[in-house]
C-alpha cells in the first residue's frame, strides 16, 4: 500500500477492482483474493488474516465493509453483497483453476 493511501482508500480500490471475486461464507467470514493471496476477513470480530488491522482496519476489512454497504458509486460501480458460498466447493474450484 502506498504511504499516501489510507487503508480506507486502498480498501475502496480493492473493492472496486475485485469485489466480484470476494466470497462470503455463512458466518460473516469472507475470502478476499488480493496480490496472489487469499485473506480471511471476519466481520464478527473485525479481524483479517493479513494482520494489518492491529491499530486500525486494514484495506481488506474496508473492502468488505464497502461491499456489504450495498451502494452505487458515482462512477456506476455497484456493490451488492454476494450470496453465501460453500467454502469447500469454492476452494476446490480455486484449486482446479490454479492447476490449469
Amino acid at each position: 500500500m502506498n504511504e499516501c493511501t489510507s487503508p480506507a482508500e486502498a480498501g475502496l480500490k480493492l473493492a472496486r477492482a475485485g469485489h466480484g471475486a470476494f466470497r462470503r461464507l455463512a458466518d460473516r467470514t469472507w475470502f478476499i483474493p488480493c496480490d496472489a493471496k487469499i485473506f480471511v476477513v471476519r466481520l464478527s470480530t473485525q479481524t483479517c488474516s493479513c494482520g494489518g488491522y492491529a491499530s486500525a482496519w486494514c484495506s481488506h476489512l474496508w473492502a468488505v465493509a464497502y461491499v456489504v454497504s450495498d451502494v452505487t458509486l458515482l462512477d456506476g460501480t455497484r456493490f451488492v453483497e454476494p450470496p453465501v458460498t460453500d467454502a469447500r466447493d469454492w476452494l476446490i474450484s480455486l484449486a482446479l483453476e490454479v492447476g490449469r
